[in-house]
């Protein structure tokens, strides 16, 4: 991405509260990750947020610092929308990472080496790139668990070296992910890297997604509580309050 891209993307940008949103098409993003290169020597940083987002970024400046050297930064949820609508900006596209990782995979226009970090089953994940592109060369996986201590800084720069690949997934959840993506630009990967969460999951159908109607009416996420209730349940009630709040002040 040029300077003047950049500029101009950054121009489309708003807040929900604190958190900036990027008000761009699929497209582009999917033209810019074809076109990027490792020869740039910067990588192509990709985040997805949605609502639990809003308390996380205010509250963690290492997520702060990721979005800032973002290069998309994608609504992933439609919250979002309606908080861009309540702050006066136009409604900006939905690119979930769901959406996003299989769509890319399909129109990828040269050999590309994965690794993914996180996910439930790196095995069933890999199985499911390599079966939706024929450009996908190689794919390597740690989905053991993971900490974004010191100690997973050095784990994941021999994964890098190791595997040298061109494209990083890190499908762990917020803040982890960002924290780690910051972590392998600063030991110097260059290729792109997406944190897109469960995205991953998704595409090996583990969990398996809402029906086709229930994603129209925008009420996946209440099917996906109904299938973890322990673990999504009280994570979406304590992102509530603090999103709620923030769209009252803007509007």
């Amino acid at each position: 991405m040029t300077l003047d891209e950049e500029s101009q993307r950054r121009t489309r940008r708003f807040r929900v509260g604190q958190l900036p949103i990027d008000d761009c098409e699929m497209k582009e993003v999917i033209t810019h990750l074809n076109s990027h290169s490792a020869a740039s020597q910067r990588a192509c940083l990709v985040v997805s947020p949605n609502l639990t987002n809003v308390a996380i970024f205010k509250s963690d400046i290492r997520v702060q610092d990721a979005y800032q050297r973002a290069d998309f930064i994608l609504a992933d949820g439609w919250p979002l929308q309606l908080a861009a609508l309540a702050n006066k900006h136009s409604k900006p596209p939905l690119i979930p990472g769901s959406e996003l990782l299989p769509t890319w995979l399909k129109q990828l226009t040269k050999p590309t080496n994965f690794l993914i970090v996180g996910g439930k089953n790196g095995l069933a994940i890999s199985q499911a790139l390599v079966g939706a592109s024929d450009f996908v060369s190689s794919v390597k996986f740690d989905d053991s668990q993971w900490q974004a201590n010191s100690e997973d800084f050095a784990r994941l720069g021999r994964l890098l070296d190791e595997s040298q690949p061109d494209v990083l997934l890190l499908l762990l959840g917020s803040p982890k992910q960002e924290v780690l993506a910051m972590s392998a630009i600063a030991d110097g990967f260059c290729g792109v890297i997406l944190c897109i969460g469960a995205a991953g999951d998704f595409m090996a159908d583990m969990p398996k997604r809402a029906p086709k109607v229930v994603q129209r009416a925008k009420l996946e996420w209440l099917y996906r509580v109904g299938q973890e209730p322990a673990r999504l349940g009280p994570r979406y009630l304590k992102a509530v309050v603090p999103f709620v709040k923030t769209v009252r002040k803007q509007s």
